[in-house]
């Protein structure tokens, strides 16, 4: 169902079209409403979000076509159709509405065009919602990687000489974590350097940090890659390689694991929330 704002500058022809159009199109339009002036119109193309206008007035009038342009700029959803006498012709053509009917128009001539825009609409209400979707897990998953950036600020804020002259097995496993996450890490030669088992190791990291040190490895490179996404244009094979990922499916797989979102649309949205 479907939204329309008629529009005309003679009243009494504008509630007849909305009367007309009411009955005729009773299953396909949810809510009409009408505008007799340029003040008007913008209000209510603003407010009640038309998915149709259907424009028939004065285009002799330089407020109308500069009604229609600030419509045409501004909105992206509305699909405009004006109505026009022939010899105002190729102003109509210049303003880029959606479509434009001569006078005398039929009742039939309208609903074929309404039928025919309904298409646009359609695909623009898709991605839309497409939009909407990624812009929302792209928030929860800032929102994700920030708290993971908080729970790892002792790894990530750090000073490293601070850290080397520490013999205690977390801060020597978060240097060795941060030093080279983007390697293919081997948990049995830091045990070895500090003569420890791997077991041993493990155990008492998760004891002191309550994670273990796969998952803290794993989140230290999820963190780095969103920096490269974001900030590089660096294919996201080549950022998988860069934080010590050779199978790129499987980074794109933990990613959306640990964010909600894929690597992919992580960036997409990043970029268009810039814009905004």
């Amino acid at each position: 169902m479907y939204k329309m704002l008629i529009v005309n500058d003679e009243l009494s022809e504008s509630q007849n079209m909305l009367y007309t159009l009411k009955n005729e199109l009773d299953n396909f339009l949810s809510d009409l409403q009408t505008a007799s002036s340029e003040s008007e119109t913008l209000e209510k193309t603003v407010k009640f979000m038309p998915d149709f206008i259907v424009m028939d007035v004065d285009l002799g009038k330089e407020s109308w076509k500069e009604t229609i342009k600030t419509i045409k700029m501004s909105n992206s959803y509305s699909q405009v159709i004006l109505i026009t006498a022939y010899d105002c012709f190729d102003d109509a053509v210049s303003l880029s509405v959606d479509d434009y009917l001569l006078r005398p128009v039929r009742l039939t001539t309208i609903t074929d065009s309404l039928y025919k825009l309904a298409k646009n609409i359609s695909e623009s209400r898709k991605k839309n919602d497409y939009a909407m979707k990624i812009r929302e897990d792209y928030e929860k998953a800032t929102n994700v990687l920030e708290q993971i950036r908080k729970k790892y600020l002792r790894l990530i804020e750090s000073d490293d000489e601070e850290k080397s002259s520490d013999n205690d097995v977390v801060q020597i496993t978060d240097k060795y974590i941060v030093c080279n996450y983007n390697k293919n890490i081997k948990l049995e030669e830091l045990a070895s350097e500090i003569n420890i088992s791997r077991y041993h190791l493990c155990r008492i990291y998760r004891e002191k940090t309550g994670v273990n040190f796969t998952n803290t490895l794993a989140d230290i490179r999820i963190l780095k890659s969103k920096e490269l996404i974001v900030q590089s244009d660096m294919a996201i094979k080549d950022v998988a390689m860069s934080v010590g990922y050779t199978d790129v499916s499987y980074f794109s797989r933990l990613f959306k694991k640990v964010t909600g979102i894929s690597p992919n649309d992580y960036r997409k949205a990043a970029y268009s929330m810039s814009k905004r």
